[in-house]
Parts: C-alpha cells; structure tokens; sequence
C-alpha cells in the first residue's frame, strides 16, 4: 500500500507505506514527511534531505544512506539494525525509545541530535557533536 502527495515543486508531503524492500531513492527532497509502521529492508537512500520529517514505528533494516540529510527529524519506537549512514548529517533530531544496533555511521555526523531512551549497540564509527544521551 502506498499513498503520496506531491507537492508542484516535486516535494513529497506526506507518504504512507507498508512494505518496501530493494527500494532506491536519489536526489529526493522529503519535507514534513511522516511515515508511520512502515517496513524498509535493503533499501538505498542517496542525495536524499529529510526536512522536519516525523518516522513512528518504522523499521529499517540492512538499508543505506548516502551523502543524506535530516534535519528536524523525530524517530519514535523505531529500529534500526545493520544500516549504514555514510557522509550523511543528522542535525538537530530526535530519537526517542528507538533500538539501533550494527549500525554504521562512517563519516556521518550527529549534530545537536537527543537520544532517550535509546539501545545503542554495536554500532560503529559514532560521531556525535553536541549530542544529548541521558546518564
């Protein structure tokens, strides 16, 4: 199941999805997007920009970004496992009670970014600047 709007300037709003495996998305621009249960397996994400974008239940496994940036962004109750974030910005995001484990962030920065919440584990090549990670 998919549901999207586009806005005139090729801007997607809003978008619903239910299962998305082997999806490549490139040189996208998502603002005030919000997706909700929603399943990501071997997907690639490369020159992508997440502007105040809301992912709620959302899991992404063994997918890739590349060069992307999220700015603004809420993770809630999301899982991350075997993903890698490379060359990519994560500035001014929220992670609340989100599971993220044999991550990869090789040159990738987190930027005034909160964790609560949050199970970290085996990930590699954190680079946090200016994070919050409660004690």
């Amino acid at each position: 199941m998919e549901t999207m709007i586009i806005d005139y300037d090729n801007t997607i709003k809003t978008a619903t999805y239910a299962f998305n495996k082997d999806l490549k998305i490139k040189n996208q621009n998502f603002i005030y997007l919000t997706i909700s249960g929603a399943r990501f397996e071997n997907c690639t994400f490369e020159n992508v920009i997440f502007n105040t974008c809301n992912f709620q239940s959302v899991q992404f496994l063994n997918c890739k970004f590349i060069n992307c940036k999220f700015l603004n962004c809420n993770f809630l109750s999301n899982h991350l496992k075997s993903c890698s974030a490379l060359y990519s910005a994560i500035t001014k995001c929220n992670f609340e009670i989100c599971t993220m484990y044999e991550n990869n962030t090789m040159y990738s920065s987190f930027t005034s970014t909160k964790f609560r919440e949050c199970q970290i584990n085996e990930s590699l090549n954190l680079n946090f600047d200016e994070q919050k990670i409660p004690a």
